[in-house]
């Protein structure tokens, strides 16, 4: 089951994490919704207290995506 969080962000709308499965969901403020798979929890902790949601998610984040491909 997933744990959603609101953000202060200029792109990003929400932030949901799922436990059991270590799957990451971002959902941005124009509507796109991306699943991360493999995020331990610390990190979705990490990215809803960030002072920057956004830069976190850059430079924490997105490299998940790249290592998948």
């Amino acid at each position: 089951m997933f744990e959603k969080v609101k953000v202060n962000s200029s792109a990003i709308s929400e932030v949901s994490y799922d436990k059991e499965t270590q799957i990451l969901r971002i959902q941005f403020v124009r509507g796109a919704e991306y699943d991360y798979p493999n995020v331990p929890e610390r990190e979705f902790h990490n990215l809803v207290s960030a002072p920057s949601v956004g830069k976190y998610f850059n430079q924490f984040i997105k490299p998940y995506s790249v290592a998948l491909a």
